[in-house]
């Protein structure tokens, strides 16, 4: 459930510390949107791919001077958008853990302070480690590259959620269409 483990000593005791946690999204569902936008106004509708998306056909591109802006309105065009509302929960153990954190690392509960919730993906490996006492060998996942999709800023003080904290997040991915505005027998998805 989590990752980014590090060991750490305070006040001559050694802690692991943990940065990450794993979110859960396999209830996740991925809505796609095709918007068609002609004149400045959108019109958004559900899309659903298929097949022939896979193989797109290569438009024929006339001798055109595409840096002439002055005869294609930008905000015009087709754009697919996937979309995907998750949540993201600290739960009573965890809040738990983060005042019990802040009573170690800064002596005091009053700094369980959630500043900044940062998604990111990444990819895990089993990796094997020694337990505190040396005696045994330990297996746990471990992420070994990862990257930050998305910073959200918000101030709350986990001492002030005594059940649960959460947040839920809309994500997703805008991707236009090409635009070829003013080319002759151009299919009307480039147009």
């Amino acid at each position: 459930m989590f990752r980014f483990r590090k060991i750490r000593e305070f006040h001559g005791q050694r802690y692991i510390c943990y940065h990450a946690m794993v979110n859960e999204y396999s209830g996740v569902k991925v809505i796609d949107y095709l918007t068609k936008v002609a004149n400045g106004v959108k019109d958004p509708k559900e899309y659903n791919y298929t097949d022939a998306d896979l193989r797109p056909e290569q438009p024929e591109l006339p001798d055109y001077n595409f840096d002439v802006v002055d005869q294609v309105l930008i905000s015009d065009g087709d754009y697919t958008n996937a979309s995907a509302t998750t949540l993201i929960r600290l739960d009573e153990f965890i809040l738990g853990e983060l005042i019990n954190m802040a009573r170690i690392v800064y002596n005091t509960p009053l700094a369980a302070v959630v500043s900044e919730w940062c998604l990111f993906s990444g990819i895990d490996i089993l990796t094997k480690g020694e337990s505190f006492t040396g005696t045994s060998e330990i297996f746990y996942n471990e992420v070994i590259c990862a990257q930050v999709n998305m910073f959200i800023c918000q101030y709350a003080n986990a001492a002030d959620h005594s059940k649960e904290m959460a947040l839920t997040v809309n994500v997703g991915q805008t991707t236009p269409f090409p635009l070829y505005t003013g080319i002759p027998n151009a299919p009307s998805r480039y147009r």
